[in-house]
């Protein structure tokens, strides 16, 4: 399980805490947001120290009724799991949003 906070590129963003618990291969992964259901997380591809996933689409935690998916790509790097999100948002037009992804293993 990692502890991790995803940040938005935008000046007013408010970063997002949530959890991601992995299994040993690549099915079974799920994101969780405080206070709601467990997520789905496909990985798309593990190589090396890096890991691509998707989710969704699912309720945006920063906009109340809207759906979103999300692309993630992150790595292991001194220990911390570092990366980028794409969030595309289902609207029309349809929109997205990038940013940070950090975090830590969470202690047994």
């Amino acid at each position: 399980t990692w502890n991790l906070t995803a940040t938005a590129d935008i000046a007013e963003a408010t970063p997002s805490s949530y959890s991601v618990t992995a299994s040993e291969n690549e099915m079974g992964w799920t994101i969780n947001f405080p206070e709601r259901d467990p997520l789905d997380l496909q990985i798309i591809a593990v190589e090396g120290d890096s890991i691509i996933g998707e989710a969704g689409p699912f309720e945006s935690l920063i906009r109340e009724g809207v759906m979103v998916s999300t692309r993630t790509v992150m790595r292991l790097e001194d220990g911390m799991l570092v990366g980028t999100f794409v969030a595309t948002y289902q609207t029309d037009p349809v929109e997205t949003m990038a940013g940070t992804i950090e975090g830590t293993r969470a202690m047994p």
